[in-house]
């Protein structure tokens, strides 16, 4: 599965080298010659602080020492080996190579000659064989992959290379990653170009008098395949930087396992990478080449062939990398050549027409290699290559030293632009006019990048002060320049530098620093040295506070105090001996003195201690034990209080003691009630009335004691019924009737029993209410209760009454004359209201009656309508706004006239 970094990290990737025509190799018989050489110079490896009031530079490291003019080499190598702090020295005796290789080819190598008139852009690598050629120095290739070209197989180590080409397509090869670097071809529409040999070659092809010689000729070269079919992916560029590099994970945070592949075990010194697009430098690869930096890599790049400003291109606009311009053969810009503030330096890249070109190793065939030779390239991509050469110079040179210093002693050894170049370059510092660009620090000179030597640094300054004291202390170096000597920040309050004269203010490590900056033959170099300040001795007394005896202390206690004092007045802190015993507990804010707290049960052992401060010193500390017994517990149920038998409602019960220990309950009246955990706590259940008793316990644990047992007793009361349902169809009966009643409700299947409570004046028989007078019948319904209810009752009142009785006179009455009725008296109370309708009937037994309209008075005017007919009167009787009653009086004869 292929990973992909966003998509504007996903661009076009350029190789920055244009392909000439290849030169075949000539046979050459001559051999290599190397003879040993008087020594000028010593490496010797330092102890740290090696004498008392003397540091050198970097202890514990090795160091060149270089030796005056006229100084005996055998007498400065005896005095070394005296030398207190000195564990080893060595003479740096070399076998060198002579100046001019034999090579076939070398002849043809311009970029390599010391810089003559007509060769003024050369890289003077001739000149630097003749100190060191890169042994011991890793150069990794990041690139289209390896050829074993016969004049590279014997600096490119068996299996030390990566494919680190994800997608298929591109690799040619048909699985993706892989440990075999292989150059498989890059061609998409044209010939491959076998670019990384020819990278490749101009690092570090071998001396070996078969075709033409590399910048550092006994580098070894790591293969790093990133450009395949058509390019390749910055994806891959990120991984193969960090994998060179010796990181252990893809930028993506993946394991190389997870690819088939294993960690670099061959960390590269320097990458060079003669490739690019155009673009800003994206996080993730500024991420990779920081990290490759901070693991001691020096990462080249190719400025680009655009003759653009190299900031619009990446790699080349990258932070912590070595930016290169490419120059001709008369040390003038090249005509594709990018430029800006972006470049760091220019080198060798050929300008052809106007030159060759520079020559290096390819394979030959048009898609796969078929065999091997030599070709001129020119572009960017085959200036850097001489830069990482000359780097790999300078590492072998100088293997203590570092990208900062491998970079200044590479950017100080520069040679000046000429002035009269056909396209004239001037350095980042200077501002350009007409056709002029900014290339860089000047043109790459290898013998002089190998000139630049690293001080060594010497501070005087004794290594130890007591707090308060002063001394007299200075830095100096064994080359000429300006030596600064600082305290560094860390310990900047320990001590303060004014001057030479060194002030110790409070205990601990003073650090100084000494620095001396980069020179025209130098680099910068810096050393430390460490003093050591004392303080006055105190000491501690722990005695036992108010809350804090020799007495045993009951878990459980309050945290008490902590009251352990210094004579130094200084605050004392605590450490616990015993810390599944006891912890001490630090000022909070809220309380402003240290504090015990209990753990467990058992023997609790508390140290005091005092760290000391600027003037004193650590104190001795001082041990005090205190026995910590079970503490005690109560149980917190209070009394509970009688309640109606409902089983819905769970009463939650307390669910632990006085310390937070969980409680467990039992019920002595199971059948009325019963405790029950939840999951959670306890709750009761109600299961019936009647006494309900519990108990509350408290085992103990190995801290408290069990606690005393608690018990509760109530009542659990019957339930009330459901309200009864008792009443007639009216509140109001008239004296000698009777009525029946509805009953209803309850919660019982006892018997509904109605009784008369007023027998004077109704009484109840079978379902049925009698009301023999006037007055207030009050009636009781009631239920009788069961095991879960009470008895239930209800009472009626029913007012009797004697109603109201019309009557109306017998005399027969004429058309015209009035009859008179009367109403008769009611009996009872409240006094009613009346209302009277007057009826005709054809017989005296009210048959075929009708109401008179319009005659709703208590007396009847006779009309002829009515002439000859029965006639009553009927009287209505209403009570609180509800007819009562209705009596009809006795019919008459109305007379017919």
């Amino acid at each position: 599965m292929l990973r992909r970094l966003p998509a504007a990290v996903m661009a076009a990737l350029f190789i920055f080298g244009t392909i000439a025509a290849p030169a075949p190799a000539r046979a050459v018989t001559a051999a290599t010659s190397v003879a040993p050489e008087p020594f000028d110079s010593l490496t010797v490896r330092f102890a740290y602080n090696t004498t008392v009031g003397t540091a050198v530079s970097d202890d514990g490291k090795t160091r060149e020492i270089q030796l005056r003019p006229g100084q005996d080499a055998e007498t400065a190598l005896a005095a070394w080996e005296q030398a207190p702090g000195v564990t080893g020295v060595i003479p740096d005796i070399r076998a060198v190579p002579m100046i001019d290789p034999i090579d076939p080819l070398y002849a043809s190598q311009w970029d390599m000659h010391a810089p003559t008139t007509g060769k003024e852009g050369a890289a003077n690598g001739a000149s630097a064989w003749s100190t060191t050629t890169g042994a011991g120095v890793v150069v990794a290739v990041l690139d289209t992959g390896q050829i074993n070209h016969p004049d590279l197989i014997a600096n490119m180590p068996e299996g030390w290379g990566v494919d680190m080409i994800e997608s298929t397509f591109t690799s040619r090869d048909g699985d993706g990653r892989d440990m075999n670097p292989t150059d498989e071809g890059d061609w998409c529409g044209s010939s491959s170009s076998w670019h990384g040999t020819h990278v490749a070659g101009t690092i570090g092809a071998a001396q070996n008098n078969i075709g033409i010689s590399g910048v550092a000729p006994n580098v070894s070269i790591l293969h790093v395949r990133v450009l395949g079919r058509c390019g390749g992916s910055f994806t891959d560029v990120i991984d193969g930087i960090r994998w060179a590099a010796g990181l252990t994970t893809t930028w993506d945070g993946q394991q190389w396992s997870n690819y088939g592949l294993t960690i670099n075990a061959h960390p590269a010194d320097i990458i060079n990478m003669s490739l690019g697009g155009g673009s800003g430098c994206w996080s993730t690869l500024q991420d990779a080449i920081t990290q490759a930096r901070a693991a001691g890599t020096v990462v080249v790049t190719a400025a680009g062939n655009s003759t653009a400003d190299a900031a619009n291109f990446t790699p080349a606009n990258c932070n912590d990398t070595v930016t290169v311009a490419a120059t001709g053969r008369v040390g003038g810009l090249a005509g594709y050549s990018n430029f800006g503030s972006s470049i760091d330096i220019a080198a060798p890249g050929g300008d052809m027409p106007r030159d060759s070109g520079i020559l290096s190793t390819v394979a030959t065939g048009a898609t796969t290699a078929t065999g091997y030779g030599y070709a001129n390239y020119n572009g960017t991509s085959m200036a850097a290559p001489h830069v990482a050469g000359v780097a790999a110079l300078v590492a072998s040179l100088h293997p203590t030293w570092g990208p900062t210093e491998i970079e200044a002693a590479i950017y100080a050894g520069a040679r000046p632009f000429p002035a009269d170049a056909l396209r004239p370059c001037v350095t980042t510092s200077e501002t350009p006019t007409g056709s002029q660009r900014r290339c860089g620090v000047g043109l790459l000179d290898a013998d002089g990048a190998l000139n630049m030597k690293q001080p060594t640094l010497t501070i005087t300054a004794p290594d130890r002060l007591a707090a308060g004291e002063t001394a007299t202390v200075s830095a100096a170096s064994d080359l000429p320049g300006i030596v600064t000597l600082a305290v560094a920040s860390a310990t900047a309050a320990n001590c303060t530098l004014d001057g030479n004269t060194l002030t110790a203010t409070q205990t601990g490590t003073c650090t100084l620093n000494a620095a001396t900056p980069a020179a025209a033959d130098h680099v910068a170099a810096r050393a430390t040295f460490h003093v050591t300040i004392s303080g006055t001795p105190q000491s501690i007394s722990f005695g036992v506070g108010p809350l804090l005896t020799e007495a045993d202390i009951p878990f459980g206690t309050a945290p008490p105090e902590l009251t352990a004092t210094a004579s130094s007045g200084l605050p004392v802190s605590y450490e616990i001996g015993t810390p599944t015993i006891c912890e001490a507990l630090a000022p909070d804010g809220l309380v402003n003195a240290w504090r015990l707290r209990l753990l467990n049960v058992g023997t609790c052992t508390v140290l005091a201690t005092q760290a000391g401060s600027a003037i004193y010193e650590r104190a001795t500390a001082i041990s005090r034990s205190f026995t910590i017994v079970q503490g005690s517990q109560t149980i917190g149920l209070d009394v509970l209080t009688d309640r109606t038998f409902d089983p819905t409602v769970l009463q939650a019960l307390p669910s632990h003691s006085s310390v937070g220990l969980p409680l467990n309950y039992s019920g002595l009246t199971s059948s009325v009630c019963d405790p029950r955990f939840n999951g959670a706590g306890f709750e009761l259940h109600i299961l019936k009335p009647g006494t309900c008793t519990i108990r509350a316990e408290q085992e103990g644990t190995s801290t408290y004691r069990a606690a005393d047992s608690v018990t509760r007793t109530f009542e659990v009361l019957k339930l009330t019924q459901n309200p009864l349902i008792f009443d007639v169809w009216t509140g109001f009966y008239a004296v000698n009737s009777s009525s029946g009643y509805g009953i209803g409700g309850g919660s019982t299947a006892e018997p509904f029993v109605a009784t008369s409570l007023t027998p004077s004046i109704c009484t109840v028989s079978d379902r049925t209410v009698s009301y023999l007078k006037v007055g207030t019948c009050t009636l009781l319904g009631s239920k009788a209760g069961d095991m879960w209810h009470q008895p239930a009752y209800k009472t009626i009142s029913i007012t009797v009454f004697a109603p109201a009785r019309a009557t109306v006179a017998p005399r027969i009455r004429q058309v015209g004359k009035i009859v008179y009725g009367t109403r008769g008296t009611w009996v009872g109370s409240p006094t009613p209201t009346y209302k009277y309708q007057w009826y005709s009937c054809t017989t005296a037994q009210r048959t075929k009656c009708s109401a008179i309209s319009g005659a709703t008075s208590v007396n009847l005017k006779v009309t002829s309508k009515i002439a000859g007919k029965y006639a009553f009167l009927r009287v209505y009787t209403y009570q609180y706004g509800s007819e009562r009653a209705r009596r009809d009086s006795n019919v008459i004869k109305l007379s017919a006239n």
